[in-house]
């Protein structure tokens, strides 16, 4: 369901508008610790680079958690 979702939003959002500086340290505020993963989705969120992130990992790090607050936050550009 989350890879459907995460599909649709690559396909209907233009990246030049995921791109502009949307991106906020408010999206994370859900999720406790992990200061160097937030860090890094930010900077990849606000680059005018395309960034490649790959999450793996063990249950419980907290890997869908990231990718529903970036839905949270850009589901409305849809």
């Amino acid at each position: 369901m989350i890879l459907q979702m995460l599909s649709n939003l690559r396909t209907s959002v233009s990246v030049l508008s995921l791109r502009s500086g949307l991106a906020n340290a408010k999206m994370f505020d859900k999720i406790i610790g992990y200061e160097g993963i937030k860090r890094t989705f930010l900077r990849s969120l606000n680059s005018t680079e395309p960034v490649h992130i790959l999450l793996v990992g063990p249950a419980g790090q907290a890997k869908t958690m990231f990718l529903k607050s970036i839905l949270e936050e850009f589901g409305s550009l849809l």
